[in-house]
């Protein structure tokens, strides 16, 4: 994308709402953001110039991303790779309501076959090995102690693919593959995976900044 240079923030916003009403020809509203450091400061410019050229904006702002389903979703993703599964993250995951899951019963389960088990520092192999254990310790009586495990290694692997997503086409297929196969088909739709698949890409430009010392998460 070209960099445009402007002399004052007017000629800025007006550049961007330019920009806008061109992309609308192409884009439906609802696919393009803007972002504003402080957009309370610019937003009387942002609307001036968006009535102007009959473009409909939609302001989002004084609420922080974790306050939307997908944000909340996104930095649990990070603290399950970051903490190697702990525990209390498992929990928050498989516990919200607000994450449509399809075999929460089973999720659920595994949640309390970890609690049983005292998986307090998480881990993959850890995890593993508590299904084991818990089969055993019930003499394999326990159907589910087997699903729940299949399931917690299908949803691990899914999440660890999407975190470590290094192109756009990857994370937003992923995320599509994890929502079809783990929540509710209607519940989680394409524009959760747009919200969700964008903030993934920003996360992971800011890494890669952050990899080289030019920029701190």
């Amino acid at each position: 994308l070209p960099l445009h240079e402007y002399n004052n923030s007017i000629s800025e916003i007006r550049g961007i709402m330019r920009m806008v009403e061109r992309d609308l020809s192409t884009y439906a509203p609802e696919d393009i953001a803007i972002t504003s450091s402080s957009l309370e400061t610019y937003r009387p410019y942002l609307e001036e110039e968006a009535k102007k050229r009959d473009i409909p904006l939609l302001f989002t702002s004084n609420l922080p991303l974790t306050s939307y389903p997908e944000g909340k979703l996104l930095k649990l993703f990070y603290s399950l790779h970051k903490n190697r599964w702990a525990l209390e993250d498992y929990k928050k995951l498989v516990s919200d309501p607000s994450f449509p899951f399809k075999d929460r019963e089973l999720l659920l389960a595994a949640l309390h076959i970890g609690v049983d088990m005292k998986l307090d520092g998480g881990g993959y192999k850890n995890w593993m090995r508590a299904f084991d254990i818990a089969d055993e310790k019930y003499n394999n009586r326990y159907k589910k102690i087997k699903e729940a495990k299949v399931l917690f290694d299908s949803i691990y692997r899914s999440i660890s693919l999407i975190v470590k997503s290094k192109k756009s086409l990857d994370t937003e297929n992923r995320i599509r593959d994890f929502r079809d196969r783990f929540l509710i088909e209607g519940e989680w739709d394409e524009k959760n995976n747009r919200i969700l698949g964008t903030a993934l890409e920003i996360l992971g430009d800011l890494k890669e900044l952050e990899d080289q010392d030019l920029y701190r998460i």
